[in-house]
């Protein structure tokens, strides 16, 4: 019984041992906006912090609109930062810098042997893989000037759809900060425009046969003849 005891209390203190032994190390991002704090997720690229603002985030949505996000509310009545003006500017923004910068590449391509670029080309839009081609992955975003807030511009990574990634710096989060809360709310598109968007996705989607090859079409019997037609 003493040997099974003892035995029990040396594995019990290695176990403790192995427990104290484990470190872990984690780095984490506060941001404080007057008495509420937020820890936003981080992401590092070309030496810089970046911060990510998504849609749905409960804490940004609480300290800039004044209530969190309620998920048991009807969808239409959850006011969340998608659906803010601002949200569809600063996504605009983003593309639009992340379009400048392919279309910048592919023209000095195109012009590389002294032609020109026609007047009429149209170049295509930015995907999320031409942060290779271009060899960036940060753009700026020049943002417009606020009530209280000067202009300012904002790195961003490069990103085509999806939450944003701004640059971690005290000027960023209060021009952000200022920018949500001033924002109306989007204009939501037409019906008549959505319709319109419908349409073009599935005119540009081919379609199956449901029922198989079509069938081929029996020839119609012939009228008789009149009686005396001869």
């Amino acid at each position: 019984m003493d040997a099974d005891r003892g035995a029990s209390e040396s594995h019990g203190s290695d176990h403790d041992a192995e427990e104290d032994a484990r470190v872990a190390i984690a780095q984490v991002h506060r941001v404080t906006v007057g008495n509420n704090a937020w820890y936003p997720d981080i992401q590092t690229a070309d030496n810089r912090v970046f911060f990510k603002i998504d849609k749905h985030d409960r804490e940004l949505t609480k300290i800039t609109l004044g209530k969190g996000v309620n998920r048991h509310k009807n969808k239409g009545e959850i006011r969340t930062l998608s659906k803010l003006q601002w949200w569809a500017d600063m996504h605009a923004l983003r593309k639009q810098a992340c379009n400048s910068a392919i279309h910048d590449v592919l023209r000095a391509a195109m012009t590389e042997n002294g032609d020109e670029v026609p007047a009429n080309f149209r170049f295509r839009d930015a995907r999320d893989d031409d942060k290779w081609l271009v060899r960036k992955e940060v753009v700026e975003l020049h943002c417009p000037a606020l009530e209280d807030y000067p202009a300012t511009v904002i790195m961003a990574l490069w990103q085509i759809r999806g939450p944003l990634f701004l640059e971690l710096t005290e000027e960023c989060v209060k021009y952000c900060v200022a920018a949500i809360r001033q924002s109306p709310d989007a204009v939501p598109c037409s019906p008549k425009r959505k319709r319109k968007k419908k349409l073009r996705r599935s005119a540009s989607t081919p379609r199956k046969a449901e029922h198989g090859p079509a069938r081929p079409m029996e020839s119609e019997p012939a009228a008789p003849e009149a009686p005396g037609a001869d």
